[in-house]
């Protein structure tokens, strides 16, 4: 539910201009559901993000690889925490977050299983304030200064201006793909489909270069 919305736009617009016959039927679910659905034939083609643990029966297309980033209020006093690697990029070691409140993604998604192993790897379980899949409220409870959260670094547009973000060291990255059943057979205009994604998220990556 958090990836799809500007880019099916995007990608229908372009798809209909050359199938104007074909309707696309649009289902929104987070990613477990997800797969089932594409396994059972439920749906055709599912575009879904996925961590670097995801395991799966079903094909999968890269359409980009994105950066997790820290979004924090900017009131929070742990913007102090922030500092610059060789490189000149300012970062942020999420331990020295420890202490702090988290917002996660919703148990059902993919994306509470990336964060979820972000943390490990960081060394500590976070303090949960909320479990929600809901961006815009999950945004403003961070704006308020009620907890931090870990977000795509392509939703930073997306910001309230009260919230400011920095990367984290660590440099977590998740993966935005195309989902298809093993040995299903693609149309031309599924496969024109999917290839319009991936240039709607290359010019997403361009943008953030």
């Amino acid at each position: 539910p958090g990836t799809g919305g500007r880019m099916l736009a995007w990608v229908y617009k372009k798809f209909h201009r050359t199938y104007p016959e074909i309707r696309i039927q649009v289902s929104q679910s987070f990613g477990r559901q997800m797969q089932k659905d594409i396994a059972s034939g439920v749906l055709d083609i599912g575009i879904m993000t996925i961590g670097n643990s995801w395991s799966s029966k079903e094909v999968t297309e890269e359409l980009r690889k994105a950066e997790m980033i820290l979004v924090m209020s900017k009131d929070n006093p742990m913007k102090n925490a922030a500092f610059f690697e060789p490189d000149g990029t300012e970062v942020i070691d999420l331990k020295a977050l420890c202490d702090e409140y988290f917002v996660l993604g919703n148990r059902a998604g993919i994306n509470h299983t990336i964060l979820t192993d972000i943390f490990e790897q960081a060394g500590f379980t976070p303090k949960i304030y909320s479990q929600s899949g809901v961006f815009q409220l999950n945004m403003s409870m961070v704006e308020e200064n009620l907890c931090c959260g870990i977000i795509e670094e392509y939703h930073k547009d997306e910001l309230p201006e009260g919230v400011i973000s920095y990367k984290l060291s660590s440099h977590p990255t998740l993966n935005v793909v195309a989902v298809y059943k093993q040995g299903k057979y693609l149309s031309r205009a599924a496969r024109d489909f999917i290839d319009i994604a991936k240039e709607y998220w290359k010019e997403c990556e361009l943008k953030f270069e």
